[in-house]
C-alpha cells in the first residue's frame, strides 16, 4: 500500500509540476483543504447575494403593487364620489331650510325663485281659507 501511495504522490507532484523536495506532501494537501474552505465561503456568500438581491426584488415589486392597488382604489373611490354628488345646477345648489318659521321659510322660498308672485300665491292661497271654527258658527 505504500509503494501505491508514493507513485500516486509522484503522479500528483508530476501533474501540478512543483519540486516535491521543497513542497512537502503536507503542505500541498493543507493549501489544497485552505483553498476548497475558501471556495466553498466564497460560493455561499455569492448564493446569500443572489438570494438578498432576489428579496429586495420581490420587496419592491410587491411595493409597486400595493401602490397600484391604492391608487385603483383611490381612483374608484373618487369616480363613486363624483357620481353621487348632486349636480352643479343652480337649482340644485338651492336649500330651502326647514326652520319652524314661516318668515324664514317663505324667505327662503322667495330667493329661491326669485320673484315675489310666487310667493304672493302661497300668501294668497294661504289667507284664503276659511277657519273650520268660522263655518261652524255659520251654521
Amino acid at each position: 500500500m505504500s509503494i501505491k501511495m508514493k507513485s500516486d504522490w509522484e503522479s500528483v507532484v508530476k501533474y501540478y509540476a512543483f519540486n516535491a523536495t521543497k513542497y512537502p506532501m503536507e503542505m500541498f494537501f493543507a493549501d489544497i483543504r485552505t483553498f476548497s474552505e475558501q471556495y466553498s465561503t466564497a460560493w455561499k456568500e455569492l448564493d446569500a447575494e443572489v438570494e438578498a438581491a432576489n428579496a429586495e426584488a420581490k420587496r419592491k415589486e410587491a411595493a409597486i403593487e400595493t401602490q397600484k392597488r391604492k391608487q385603483e382604489q383611490r381612483v374608484l373611490l373618487q369616480e363613486k364620489q363624483t357620481t353621487h354628488k348632486m349636480p352643479r345646477t343652480p337649482s340644485a345648489m338651492i336649500r330651502i331650510s326647514t326652520a319652524a318659521d314661516k318668515v324664514r321659510v317663505l324667505d327662503e322660498l322667495e330667493r329661491a325663485t326669485g320673484n315675489g308672485e310666487f310667493l304672493q300665491t302661497l300668501i294668497s292661497a294661504t289667507s284664503s281659507r276659511t277657519p273650520r271654527s268660522d263655518r261652524i258658527q255659520h251654521l
